[in-house]
């Protein structure tokens, strides 16, 4: 896979036709997984390119959000997905590169998420204010923000922003899960759940009753759907719709659950 991708990188240094924000931050994320730097014999270059192309985005939207690409005309709506992208990339890529000019980059990404989340701790498309929220990109925003205090990130408003994060999330958890929109009468069950209790393992929430709960029940109901045919007999229509997302998800609770479950 990653010599896919390093076959595969733009020359300029970033992934993908379009999106490339998001595609780039995604790429950069699997090479830090792997412990790769600037420094590293097979990977090296392509870490730095696609790390300096993050860095340069940053800096260039200084003061305001990332957008995603004239191509679609919601653009403007989904900056909330490819900005947290950036924003956790970059704080990954801080703790493991030791540049200033990441460090840099990364609390300006930083500080937008924390100027963008709303006052019940959420996030919604647009980065807009107000009650509604949507989980699906509050995730990576939730992700980006421990990521970089993990990193050494001292902005003031940081750890605030954590706290409500935790809270939001607890506050929302129900029975079976999360929300996907809040009101939303499709919740996508399987994917929010896994997502909910993803964010709430990595926001250090790992004992808390709603994590056991939930975790319990992706794994004794969710992860035997971690197949093709879950998505293929119900498609769009199926709980298990959008099937790599969910694995994406699914299988990260898994591993930090560990044991017999992982």
């Amino acid at each position: 896979a990653l010599k896919w991708l390093q076959k595969n990188q733009n020359p300029d240094g970033s992934w993908g036709k379009h999106h490339h924000t998001a595609m780039s931050s995604l790429a950069i994320l699997t090479y830090l997984a792997h412990g790769d730097t600037p420094l590293s014999s097979v990977y090296g270059q392509t870490v730095k390119k696609g790390v300096m192309w993050l860095v340069n985005k940053a800096m260039a939207h200084r003061n305001k959000f990332v957008d995603v690409g004239r191509h679609n005309p919601k653009g403007a709506d989904r900056n909330v997905y490819s900005h947290g992208l950036l924003a956790y990339s970059l704080s990954e890529a801080s703790a493991l590169i030791p540049a200033s000019v990441i460090s840099e980059a990364r609390d300006i990404a930083i500080a937008q998420v924390i100027k963008g989340q709303q006052a019940n701790g959420g996030f919604h498309y647009g980065y807009q204010k107000g009650n509604k929220s949507n989980l699906s990109a509050a995730s990576f925003n939730f992700q980006a923000l421990k990521a970089a205090k993990a990193a050494g990130c001292s902005l003031s408003g940081l750890q605030p922003a954590l706290d409500k994060a935790v809270k939001h999330l607890k506050s929302t958890a129900t029975k079976t899960g999360f929300y996907y929109i809040t009101g939303n009468k499709n919740p996508r069950g399987p994917s929010m759940r896994s997502v909910g209790v993803l964010c709430l393992q990595l926001l250090g929430e790992a004992d808390c009753d709603a994590v056991k709960r939930l975790g319990s029940y992706i794994a004794k109901n969710d992860m035997q759907h971690l197949n093709w045919k879950s998505w293929e007999k119900g498609g769009y229509d199926s709980p298990y719709a959008f099937p790599l997302y969910f694995w994406y998800y699914g299988t990260q609770v898994m591993f930090q659950r560990g044991g017999s479950d992982w």
